[in-house]
């Protein structure tokens, strides 16, 4: 006689998957944490804080301005998403990103050719999936920089969209663009300083064309929009979900598949 498989892991399984489907596990990426700072002074060696709590697989985002144009080096195992000189090269304008391995400690340090002033914004990521994308940067000397409209490549799906900027001098940031929250000012209140701004928006869109940033001065500046993918459905389950994978009889469904 066949052995009689234990009904209460099957009942749980069952439960689970009810419960926590794998469609409820999709959705927006989430800024989990942020950081940033300044130079405080003209120097060659950069010091960036990362935001803490940082994981494998979190994606990590910075955003930096450099006075001037020296040539920018930034650790290895970052990836170059926009790296531009503005109007009249009075600043330097980069947004790098990397997928963490839980080894990046709480700062990084990037180095500029000749001593410059510097400021920077960082971001940590969770619940995406694949790289971020960009649009072409636009720069201009104004104090309404405008970032360039986005459409990324996997189309209408929930995005996490980041509006993002720098300029030169020494300028305060009173408005962002309409619609982004959280919003984020770091710069060297110094007359050889510089400073970015940036601000995020959850839309499910297959484009994205936020508006203007405002400084209090014109100046040179560069602007442009970043967008993330959110997670496939069951990528980020919780640990009953995961638990109940772990124990579901063979031959047992997901609910709704």
């Amino acid at each position: 006689m066949k052995a009689r498989r234990p009904l209460f892991p099957f009942l749980l399984s069952i439960f689970a998957f009810a419960l926590f489907p794998a469609s409820a596990w999709a959705g927006f990426p989430t800024v989990a944490a942020t950081n940033g700072g300044n130079s405080g002074a003209n120097v060659t060696n950069h010091t960036f804080n990362l935001p803490t709590g940082i994981a494998s697989d979190d994606l990590l985002i910075i955003i930096a301005s450099f006075d001037a144009v020296p040539t920018v080096t930034w650790p290895s195992g970052w990836t170059q998403l926009i790296h531009t000189a503005t109007t009249n090269n009075f600043a330097t304008f980069d947004v790098y990103y990397r997928i963490a391995d839980g080894t990046e400690g709480s700062t990084i340090t990037v180095t500029t050719s000749t001593s410059e002033g510097s400021a920077h914004t960082s971001y940590r990521i969770t619940g995406y999936q694949g790289t971020p994308e960009v649009c072409t940067v636009v720069v201009a000397n104004t104090n309404v920089p405008n970032p360039c409209s986005l459409s990324p490549s996997w189309g209408a799906d929930d995005t996490l969209w980041l509006a993002v900027m720098g300029y030169n001098g020494n300028h305060s940031i009173s408005a962002f663009p309409t619609n982004y929250s959280n919003t984020i000012s770091n710069r060297w209140a110094s007359s050889n300083g510089t400073g970015v701004g940036s601000g995020e928006r959850q839309l499910n869109a297959a484009s994205e064309d936020p508006g203007t940033f405002t400084i209090s001065a014109s100046n040179d500046t560069a602007a442009s929009t970043l967008a993330v993918r959110g997670a496939a459905a069951g990528a980020d389950q919780p640990p009953l979900r995961r638990q109940m994978l772990a124990q579901r009889p063979s031959g047992t469904r997901p609910a709704g598949r």
